[in-house]
């Protein structure tokens, strides 16, 4: 794995903490995480909210449609079945 921490750069060896808001940094540790808070915060809160959005639409799409479950599953087995890639 060639992933760095997103405060120091250096390699993650072990262990490495994640944001736990936008999981989309990884850190050596605490401190790591803490010093790079300032500059990691406004992309941190757009990349969650983004992703409350997008789980929210989809939860509504889910409402809206009963039978998009049922979509989807016969979606996913046909291309199985068929052996293509799913395209999604």
């Amino acid at each position: 794995d060639d992933r760095l921490c997103g405060s120091c750069r250096k390699p993650l060896i072990e262990g490495p903490k994640r944001c736990a808001q936008c999981k989309s940094y990884f850190y050596c540790g605490k401190e790591c995480q803490k010093a790079h808070w300032k500059f990691h915060r406004p992309f941190c809160t757009l990349i969650h909210y983004r992703t409350e959005s997008a789980n929210q639409a989809t939860l509504q799409a889910i409402r809206n449609d009963p039978n998009i479950t049922k979509r989807a599953t016969d979606h996913i087995l046909s291309k199985e079945w068929n052996g293509k890639e799913n395209d999604f």
